[in-house]
């Protein structure tokens, strides 16, 4: 005869089924989450199947970057946002496969190309893992350089052109350009270092933030890394801190009048540069990307947002600023005259002294 169970028996295999359920609804719970955090950053994100180098996702920025419709890179090979250089991008493609088959990531520089065969630059962070849907795939986030590869191709070709035709004739202008070179190269640093800080995400300096379109912006979501700033995510989440608390007093009326201008306008996502304060009192300058949540009557209902600390970058601006005007300073007050000549002949640029000369022969 089969023994029936107790009551203490029955009541410990409720408690299992319950807590069965509770783990199954957070299992399906983050990769929703995860989902809606890859769909909205500002970065591009695609994902690759390993077996067979097929997209299999790309996000709205991803597709907006290389000029696609939503859905339409879905099941095409990864060697199509290659670009041809002297190799083919299929050729391109193996090379980035066979080092994610052996190092299980890969970081670095590629000339990518857009769907009306425009070629631009991209900095890409790949790396593999276990998707619950698709397998083992690789993930690669893009960020487009384009702008900062020009100018620093501009900036080497003035550089090298400066160096053709001016002769150091003092100690005090090769002691000044020396100043200028070293403080060019630390602000190639620093905006190295925020390149990266900026492809990674969650455990990086980018805190994400979701507020919501009430009085004071009261914050739904605080990734936990906002402890870079000497707070935690629970002094937003329980009210106890607003968002608000923390701007700079001197910014603060400026930042609310432009989300409110905004909001007006709307605009979906927009940009921003403030000061916020830490927990210690320290002053910290942050970059803000935030895009505008809207529901089906297009009012809007939340913000969701990242802020980056951009403090070494605003330091090393200032300090490039004051290295210029010192540099400007000597070569205005110099006896010898100095001119700078782009590849047509044409002066650019000259000192005072050198101004005295402009109408004879250089």
């Amino acid at each position: 005869m089969v023994r029936k169970p107790t009551y203490e028996e029955l009541e410990q295999r409720v408690k299992e089924l319950e807590k069965e359920a509770v783990e199954r609804n957070r299992a399906e719970e983050n990769p929703r989450l995860q989902g809606e955090v890859a769909e909205n950053i500002a970065e591009g994100v695609y994902l690759i199947r390993i077996s067979d180098g097929t997209i299999v996702y790309a996000n709205k920025t991803f597709e907006g970057i290389f000029g696609y419709d939503p859905g339409e890179l879905v099941n095409k090979h990864v060697s199509i946002v290659n670009a041809p250089t002297e190799k083919s991008p299929q050729e391109i493609a193996d090379e980035i496969i066979q080092s994610l088959k052996e190092k299980r990531s890969w970081s670095g520089e590629v000339e990518n190309i857009k769907k009306d065969g425009t070629p631009f630059w991209c900095h890409a962070n790949v790396s593999t893992f276990d998707h619950h849907d698709f397998g083992e795939v690789w993930v690669s986030v893009h960020e487009d350089i384009t702008e900062r590869k020009l100018a620093e191709e501009a900036l080497q070709k003035a550089h090298d052109e400066l160096e053709q035709r001016v002769e150091e004739s003092t100690a005090e202008l090769e002691k000044a350009n020396e100043q200028l070179e070293l403080k060019i190269t630390e602000l190639k640093r620093a905006e190295e270092e925020l390149r990266r800080e900026q492809n990674v995400f969650i455990g990086s300096p980018v805190v994400v933030f979701t507020w919501l379109a009430t009085e004071n912006w009261p914050a739904s979501y605080v990734s936990p890394n906002v402890t870079q700033f000497g707070y935690q995510a629970n002094d937003f989440l329980s009210g106890r801190l607003r968002y608000i608390d923390i701007l700079h007093a001197e910014d603060l009326e400026g930042v609310l009048s432009e989300v409110q201008a905004y909001t007006q306008f709307g605009v979906p996502f927009y940009e921003q540069e403030y000061r916020i304060i830490k927990a210690d009192g320290e002053t910290k300058w942050v970059h803000n990307f935030t895009i505008v949540g809207r529901n089906d009557k297009g009012e809007v209902t939340h913000y969701d947002g990242y802020i980056l600390d951009i403090t070494k970058r605003k330091q090393m601006e200032e300090a490039l600023r004051e290295s210029e005007e010192r540099y400007r300073l000597l070569l205005d007050n110099i006896t010898l005259g100095v001119a700078l000549i782009d590849s047509d002949h044409t002066v650019v640029m000259t000192n005072p002294t050198h101004g005295k000369f402009l109408n004879k022969p250089i």
